[in-house]
């Protein structure tokens, strides 16, 4: 008996097959690409677990409490001694 090859699909289906292989893996090599460059990994190469965990306090809030604090009182009466100096 002869030995009976499997049926091939066309050239044009290889060709299609083939560039969605090639696709894929360049998909695959832009999503590792971007891991690394994203700062997903420590110092010693592993994979960040702890940088959703940890929330800082003072982030979460979007409008912090605004207090004048000292130098803005010294610059103010600075200004203001200045100004009616010159002009009073």
């Amino acid at each position: 008996m002869k030995d009976v090859s499997p049926i091939r699909p066309s050239i044009f289906t290889e060709v299609d097959q083939r560039e969605l292989e090639r696709q894929i893996e360049l998909q695959k090599k832009a999503k590792e690409y971007h891991k690394t460059k994203t700062c997903e990994f420590d110092l010693y190469g592993e994979k960040r677990e702890d940088i959703k965990k940890k929330s800082v306090p003072c982030l979460l809030r979007t409008n912090p409490e605004s207090k004048l604090n000292q130098k803005f009182f010294i610059l103010y009466n600075l200004v203001f001694l200045f100004i009616s100096f010159f002009f009073i």
